[in-house]
């Protein structure tokens, strides 16, 4: 019998659910791809977030086969030169602003 059932509850047992949030704007857009692949190195687990083995962003740097829609979310960026460029810039001012998308 599982946890929730023997407890009669529902939901995550060891960690707080993920949210949701509508992204409506291009700059929050950027910054949300960026904090997706920055998360590693903010929690510690990596120091460089392209040497994140489970990361999308190698992938995305990559020529590699993958499902995920690389033409697409690069042609958001201008291409990936310039993806790879925002990422490096906002590393810079990451550390400089000290601004993350968490709560």
């Amino acid at each position: 019998m599982s946890i929730n059932i023997q407890e009669k509850r529902k939901g995550n047992l060891f960690q707080r659910g993920f949210k949701r949030k509508i992204i409506e704007d291009e700059k929050y857009f950027y910054s949300a791809v960026y904090y997706i692949h920055a998360n590693p190195v903010h929690h510690g687990i990596t120091k460089d977030l392209t040497q994140f083995k489970f990361s999308s962003y190698n992938v995305l740097c990559g020529n590699n086969k993958t499902s995920l829609n690389r033409d697409e979310l690069l042609e958001w960026f201008g291409g990936q030169d310039k993806f790879i460029k925002y990422h490096i810039e906002m590393k810079r001012n990451i550390f400089n602003d000290n601004y993350m998308i968490e709560d």
